[in-house]
């Protein structure tokens, strides 16, 4: 196992570079009109991919307006992240510069149930203002959940100081 470092939002997470997906750098993530990512995923074991979403702030959740665009953005992120990691595995696009999306990652067992982790990572966060992100999050993504037969207890949202705590981050 190769660790290493990603910096995103002002924390360095420790990840297996040989496991690790930078999702931004596909040519159909780059180039496909209206689809977001998250920061990067990771094949954490031979069947859960981790999605990784990190933030430096977040709005409380009693601001109304920017707290749903704020979920609502983080939950496209994740989806859309999701729906790609399965369109490249399921080989949807001929043409992806495949050397971005790690081996390990594209020829897991499909035969396998893969489980899916979406971490929402956010700088700073005081601790009471995470659970009613998590509650948002969760009912947001609660389609695709029920579609991929996810658990909800799948999502989480987490300051640095839990990150570090479950050695996500440095």
């Amino acid at each position: 196992m190769s660790r290493s470092l990603v910096e995103e939002s002002g924390m360095r997470f420790i990840v297996d570079s040989d496991k690790l997906f930078r999702v931004e750098k596909v040519r159909p993530a780059k180039s496909m009109f209206g689809v977001k990512v998250a920061e990067f995923a990771e094949l954490y074991s031979d069947h859960l991919i981790n999605i990784i979403e990190a933030k430096s702030s977040s709005p409380r959740p009693d601001n109304t307006l920017n707290f749903e665009t704020y979920i609502g953005d983080i939950a496209n992120k994740l989806e859309d992240t999701l729906l790609l990691i399965n369109a490249l595995r399921l080989n949807r696009f001929v043409d992806a510069e495949m050397q971005d999306f790690p081996s390990a990652m594209r020829h897991a067992d499909l035969s396998k149930t893969m489980d899916f982790h979406f971490f929402l990572v956010i700088k700073g966060s005081q601790k009471e203002w995470l659970m009613p992100l998590q509650n948002a999050l969760i009912s947001r993504m609660s389609t695709l959940l029920q579609i991929w037969n996810i658990k909800s207890s799948s999502v989480k949202v987490i300051n640095d100081v839990m990150a570090h705590d479950m050695g996500i981050i440095e």
